[in-house]
This record gives structure tokens, sequence and C-alpha cells, in this order.
């Protein structure tokens, strides 16, 4: 009886041992799958915004009070467009 005492102690080190290897695994899968998609969210927000082109840039006139557009048409035609 008194001989059982170490080797039981060593079968709940081992078990105890286990269990909480289970249990930092799985904390770590889960912060791994949340970094990475806390990742793809940031890269997802780091592209750059695609201008549409029927955006007007206005300024104020301040003769008559008035929002005028920044360019006329004749200026956005003799721009060049980089890719």
């Amino acid at each position: 009886m008194l001989s059982n005492i170490p080797f039981a102690t060593y079968i709940g080190f081992g078990i105890g041992s286990v269990a909480t290897g289970i249990m930092y695994r799985r904390k770590i899968v889960r912060l791994r799958n949340r970094l990475q998609h806390m990742w793809v969210d940031f890269m997802i927000d780091q592209r750059p915004s695609q201008k549409t082109e029927d955006s007007i840039a206005l300024f104020f006139d301040g003769k008559d009070n008035q929002f005028r557009p920044l360019r006329t048409a004749e200026e956005d035609t003799n721009t060049v467009k980089s890719p």
C-alpha cells in the first residue's frame, strides 16, 4: 500500500501535465487564429481606396458664395493619369 503512493503520484503528475498541455495548445491555436484574422483585417484596411471617376473636387468661391469645381472638364482631359 505504501509502495503505491509514489506510483500514484507519478500518474497524477502525468495526467496533470497532459491536461495542461492540451489546454495550453488550445489557447495557442485560438490566439494564432485571432492574430491571423486581425492581420487579414489590417491588410484589407491598408488597401488604397479606388477613386471614382464621378468624384469632383470643389472649392468655395467667396465672390458669389458658391462651391465651384476645382478643375474644368478641359483640364481633366489634358491631364495624364498614372497607372
